[in-house]
C-alpha cells in the first residue's frame, strides 16, 4: 500500500487554496464589473452618444460598442462556469477535511500497528517463558505468572501506553484459595504507589466482581464511576492509584480460577478495542500454566 507524506501534501494543498482563494476574489469582481460597472458605464456613454449638442457622438458610438462586446465577452464566461469558483471552494474545504482525517486516521493506524506488534513479540516471548517453566519446573507461582508478564510490563509503553514518568503502573494476578476470597499472587506497580497489598471478596471490587461474573471489567475512571468497593475496603489512595481498570478472569476448565489486572493512575488510559484483546492473550497465556487450587496451597 502506497505510503502518502500527508503533512508536505497539506501543504501544497494549503498553498493550492490560497490560489483558489485569489481566484475567487477575481471570480467576485469579474461579477460586480459585469452586474454593475458595465451596464452603468453603458448607461453614461448612450447619454453622451445621443447628445445633440456633443460634437464628438461618433467617437462614443464606438466607445460603446466597444463596451458592448466586452460585456458579452464578460457575460459568456460567466455563463460558461457551470460550476461557480465558490461553490468549488466549498468542496475543496470538504476534500481538505476528509484529507485531514485521514491524516489522523494513519496516525492512529501506525499507534494501532505498533501496539499489536509489540504484543505479539510480547506473545511470543512469554511462550519462551512457559518451556522455561516446563523444562526447569518450575513450582513457585510467582516465578511461573513472572515469567509470562515480565515481557508485557516491560514493554508496557508500546503496548498499554505508559508513559515514564506520567501514569502509574499497576499490574496483579490474583487467585482463589477458596470460593469467597482472592489472594494476591503477583504484583508489579510503579514506585510511587506504596504497596498495601490485600484481599478481595467474591462480588467486591473491579477483582471481585469481574471473578463473580467471570466476565471483563473495563472502566475508564474509576473516580467518576459507580464505586464497586465498600467502605471498609476503600482506601483514600485508590482514587489517585487505581482509576483506569481492565480486569479479566483467568478460566480453566470453563470456571475462573482467578483474576489478571491492569490498572493506571490516569483516566481514560486503555482503549477498549485495543487493550482488552491484549488482556485476553495474557489471560490465556495465564492458563496454560498449573495454578490448580493444590499448587495454590502449597504455594500460598
Amino acid at each position: 500500500m502506497t505510503n502518502f507524506n500527508l503533512p508536505n501534501y497539506t501543504n501544497y494543498l494549503d498553498k493550492f487554496k490560497k490560489q483558489l482563494n485569489s481566484l475567487g476574489n477575481i471570480y467576485k469582481i469579474l461579477t460586480i464589473f459585469v452586474g454593475a460597472v458595465l451596464p452603468i458605464s453603458e448607461g453614461i456613454i448612450i447619454n453622451r452618444a445621443t447628445d445633440s449638442s456633443n460634437q464628438n457622438a461618433s467617437f462614443f458610438w464606438v466607445i460603446l460598442g466597444v463596451v458592448a462586446i466586452l460585456h458579452i465577452v464578460c457575460f459568456i464566461i460567466l455563463l460558461l462556469n457551470e460550476n461557480p469558483l465558490p461553490q468549488f471552494l466549498i468542496e475543496f474545504d470538504q476534500l481538505m477535511d476528509e484529507l485531514a482525517y485521514a491524516e489522523e486516521s494513519q496516525a492512529g493506524l501506525e499507534i494501532y500497528n505498533n501496539t499489536f506488534l509489540n504484543a505479539i513479540i510480547a506473545t511470543r516471548l512469554s511462550l519462551i517463558g512457559i518451556e522455561k517453566v516446563e523444562q526447569e519446573k518450575i513450582q513457585e507461582i510467582d516465578g511461573k505468572i513472572r515469567s509470562i508478564l515480565d515481557t508485557w510490563i516491560q514493554n508496557r509503553s508500546n503496548i498499554f501506553w505508559f508513559d515514564e514518568g506520567d501514569a502509574k503502573y499497576n499490574f496483579a494476578v490474583y487467585l482463589a484459595t477458596n470460593k469467597d476470597s482472592l489472594d494476591l499472587f503477583f504484583r508489579q506497580c510503579d514506585d510511587r504507589i506504596v504497596r498495601k497489598d490485600r484481599s478481595w471478596k467474591k462480588g467486591v471490587g473491579h477483582i471481585g466482581v469481574c471473578f463473580a461474573r467471570e466476565a471483563t471489567q473495563f472502566c475508564q475512571d474509576a473516580a467518576s464511576a459507580s464505586p464497586t468497593t465498600n467502605e471498609q475496603v476503600a482506601r483514600p489512595e485508590d482514587d489517585s492509584h487505581y482509576r483506569s481498570v481492565i480486569a479479566e478472569p483467568i478460566m480453566v476448565n470453563g470456571e475462573a480460577i482467578g483474576v489478571f489486572i491492569v490498572t493506571s493512575s490516569q483516566a481514560d488510559q486503555f482503549q477498549e478495542d485495543i487493550h482488552i484483546p491484549c488482556v485476553r492473550v495474557i489471560v490465556g497465556l495465564l492458563a496454560c500454566l498449573d495454578l490448580s487450587p493444590a499448587m495454590l496451597v502449597q504455594n500460598p
